[in-house]
């Protein structure tokens, strides 16, 4: 992963993703590398 958008792609795509803690639709709220 290498980017937010790449993370969101994931999101939408990959059932189960662990990328969203608090399931809002916004990946890696929390790392500061996006």
């Amino acid at each position: 992963m290498t980017s937010r958008p790449e993370a969101v792609y994931f999101i939408r795509n990959c059932p189960n993703t662990k990328m969203d803690g608090d399931r809002d639709g916004i990946p890696c709220e929390n790392d500061s590398r996006f």
